[in-house]
């Protein structure tokens, strides 16, 4: 009986070795670190079901988490307004984004120009341009968060072995 203790209490330790790298980079102000957390205890029991495989179905429970593991961390990485900039950037060039201190020295401004723009309309173009691939971006990010958020729902109660 007290191997067992000792054994679980070794577990119990090494579990939390495992953990302690992306708990000490853990925030609790922003919900981007929550989707952090639980990707990677998607990815946890993704391994365990996919080593110890004695469920007749843990190829495809395994596979199952790790598309909504994949989902996230696209949602995490957010490089969804970088893969469809390609042509904006071709046609206006790049953003560039000044700060201008206000005259009361306790606020900012923000200019924004893009590098081959050189008349007011084209400035201008370009703004609303950006503001509709913000705005398509952010679309993207969405659907990938309720398609991973809705798979779950649907399996994820068939998620142990």
């Amino acid at each position: 009986m007290k191997n067992k203790k000792i054994l679980i209490k070794d577990l119990h330790n090494l579990k939390m070795k495992e953990y302690e790298d992306i708990l000490r980079k853990d925030r609790d102000f922003d919900w981007e670190y929550i989707l952090v957390l639980l990707s990677y205890k998607l990815k946890r029991t993704k391994n365990c079901i996919s080593e110890k495989g004695t469920h007749e179905n843990a190829s495809v429970v395994a596979n199952q988490i790790e598309e909504v593991e994949n989902l996230l961390n696209r949602v995490i990485e957010n490089r969804y307004l970088k893969d469809i900039s390609s042509e904006f950037e071709a046609k206006y060039g790049k953003l560039n984004i000044n700060f201008k201190k206000t005259l009361d020295r306790n606020a900012y401004t923000i200019e924004s120009s893009y590098s081959k723009t050189s008349s007011p309309k084209e400035c201008k173009n370009a703004r609303e341009d950006s503001i509709t691939l913000f705005q398509i971006a952010r679309y993207m990010r969405q659907d990938d968060l309720d398609l991973a958020f809705n798979m779950m729902a649907k399996n994820i109660q068939n998620w142990w072995d």
